[in-house]
Formats: C-alpha cells, sequence, structure tokens
C-alpha cells in the first residue's frame, strides 16, 4: 500500500507522481536528469514513498511542475521513430511496389518504382513517383 509523502503541509501519493510523471510523458532517465537524482530515486518515490526524503519528493514535485509549465527541454523529448509503418507493413508495401514494377511498360517506370521500394526499405519518407508520359 502506498503512503502519501508530506511536503510543505502538502500530501504526496507515491501512485500519483507515476502518473502525472507518465502524463507528461516524460521517462524516468529523463526526469532523473531534470532532478539530478538517480533513476532509483525516482522509482522508489513511486512506489511507497518511504524510502525518499522529503527533499527528494519535493525536487521530483517541482520538477514535474516546470515539465507541466515549461514542457520537456528538446534533448529530453522521446525521439520520434523515421518511419511510423511496422516492419511488417513496410514488407507489405514493398512487396506491391515490386509487384507493380512487374506491370511497368517502361524502364524508366520500373525503376522509379524499384526507387520508390529502396526509400521503404531505408525508411525514407514516402515520394510520389514523377508522372511517366
Amino acid at each position: 500500500m502506498t503512503q502519501a509523502v508530506k511536503t510543505n503541509g502538502k500530501a504526496h501519493d507515491p501512485a500519483k507522481i507515476r502518473g502525472r510523471r507518465e502524463s507528461l510523458d516524460v521517462s524516468r532517465i529523463a526526469l532523473a536528469e531534470l532532478t539530478g537524482l538517480p533513476t532509483s530515486r525516482i522509482w522508489a518515490a513511486e512506489q511507497d514513498g518511504k524510502e525518499v526524503s522529503e527533499e527528494h519528493i519535493t525536487i521530483i514535485c517541482a520538477a514535474l511542475d516546470g515539465v507541466e509549465k515549461n514542457g520537456l527541454p528538446d534533448h529530453l523529448r522521446p525521439k520520434q521513430r523515421a518511419a511510423t509503418r511496422t516492419p511488417t507493413s513496410r514488407l507489405k508495401q514493398v512487396a506491391a511496389l515490386l509487384d507493380e514494377a512487374l506491370r511497368t511498360r517502361t524502364a524508366k517506370e520500373m525503376r522509379a518504382v524499384i526507387e520508390q521500394a529502396q526509400a521503404v526499405i531505408v525508411g525514407e519518407p514516402e515520394t510520389q513517383p514523377e508522372p511517366t508520359e
């Protein structure tokens, strides 16, 4: 059972610390960097709070307040994947493009479709094929 920890007259429920951190999309690693505390202290604060000093709870809550007010610094934001498709859907897309390449009429059309398939394989954003004459 989690126990509320009082800081500056306010009770902080450890479960709410984790919920708040997650709702702000802040990893424990990012919160540790913001607070200067080890990730083990962040984890402990989210578990039962008993093994974390009032000062550490205050530091964690202040860091979360800062993120809520100012956002997470760019260098701590989760990296966005370049390709949002799953590997399976990328393979299906490549297979469809190669089938299309087999149905093309000219070498130029085939080359354009194969280049699209190569871009999908390496995870580049989709490009529209050049119109054929």
